[in-house]
């Protein structure tokens, strides 16, 4: 957010010694250290014990590594971009296939895309502003599949996301996710930052929001977060929330950050460095390669004869394998190898007529 307000500002105020200073600002992002050599951003550094052993996945962070591509000092190189995770599943059957975040947070499929304006427009992998609209309809139906379960949603009320909830500070998801949280808490500010997707829905229950809880409102719109059940409404306005319905809010009416966010160089820059065309994606795409990591694609074997389970990995030996190791760098689809002692392994795949076979030795 600091760097995205800063280069709208140079933008907004062009010729003055603002732009100056906030272009100052935005050059000093040192990105290319943030990747602490390896190929993908980490999440986090500290004075005490320096880089966080996490790497930045698809969430809020696509902000990030769009920002680090298009630096004009130290720029990450694109091939970060083609690494960066983006798993891909669906929030129920028959649903639409996205790519997900770790945790179903709603925000962070937000964020990103209240600076830079990515309608009619995706990268090799994904469509990001139908991604963020089929995150916000999961949300919506997660929450009123579940409104048996939880006052708050049966009220008609959505918007999990991570808030300030009554038990502390909570990363709230819904589906598709590795796995998330919820107790019925909601937070207003991501259902106002959700009209540009959804104009109608997101208005629709923003207004009730605001009849139903007439003492959540502040002078800068809803509070940002409140549990029915639990009785709870939060007693601070945060503003990394109301920021970001802000400027959602402002983009839907006269799209006027997105403007003078996109004309911006880092933005210009990092549009091409990620590849962005015209048009839209119907469905994700998995990379087929990535740096590291085995193919796609590979043959995978009729087995000739019986299989046995008896530990015994004679029969497998002569067969293709995949192998994610350590040493060569080959990493799982969630975690960070970080060194030869972590886990690693070889698999063997096979098939009958009745059954796929996975063989393995798996060591850690």
């Amino acid at each position: 957010h600091l760097f995205a307000g800063a280069m709208v500002s140079a933008e907004y105020f062009k010729g003055t010694s603002v732009e100056t200073l906030a272009n100052q600002l935005v050059e000093r992002a040192r990105w290319s250290w943030w990747l602490d050599g390896e190929e993908t951003l980490r999440w986090g550094w500290r004075p005490e014990s320096g880089f966080e052993d996490s790497v930045m996945d698809f969430s809020e962070a696509t902000l990030a590594y769009l920002l680090a591509l298009g630096s004009t000092t130290h720029p990450i190189l694109s091939s970060a971009w083609d690494v960066m995770r983006r798993p891909i599943s669906r929030a129920h059957p028959g649903g639409p296939a996205m790519v997900y975040t770790a945790d179903g947070s709603l925000f962070a499929y937000l964020l990103p895309l209240a600076w830079f304006d990515l309608r009619d427009r995706h990268d090799a992998y994904l469509d990001y502003w139908t991604n963020a609209t089929n995150a916000i309809l999961a949300n919506w139906q997660f929450a009123w599949q579940h409104r048996h379960q939880f006052h708050t949603y049966r009220e008609g009320f959505w918007g999990i996301s991570a808030a300030l909830g009554p038990d502390g500070y909570q990363a709230y998801g819904a589906p598709p996710a590795r796995s998330f949280v919820h107790d019925g808490t909601v937070a207003p500010p991501v259902v106002a930052a959700s009209m540009p997707f959804v104009p109608d829905l997101a208005m629709a229950t923003y207004q009730r929001m605001q009849q139903r809880l007439p003492n959540l409102w502040t002078q800068y719109g809803l509070g940002s977060a409140f549990n029915l059940d639990r009785r709870f409404l939060c007693p601070y306005t945060i503003d990394l929330d109301q920021g970001l319905a802000m400027i959602m809010i402002e983009n839907m009416r006269i799209q006027l950050i997105w403007r003078l966010f996109m004309r911006h160089p880092v933005a210009v820059r990092a549009m091409v460095a990620a590849g962005f065309t015209p048009g839209r994606l119907e469905e994700p795409v998995a990379p087929e390669i990535a740096p590291g990591n085995p193919g796609a694609a590979m043959t995978v074997p009729m087995m000739d004869h019986a299989v046995t389970v008896d530990a015994n990995l004679h029969e497998w030996i002569a067969r293709e394998a995949v192998e994610l190791t350590p040493t060569d760098r080959r990493h799982v689809e969630f975690g960070t190898v970080r060194g030869a002692r972590d886990a690693s392994l070889v698999a063997y795949f096979g098939w009958t007529p009745e059954r796929f076979l996975i063989a393995g030795i798996l060591l850690d």
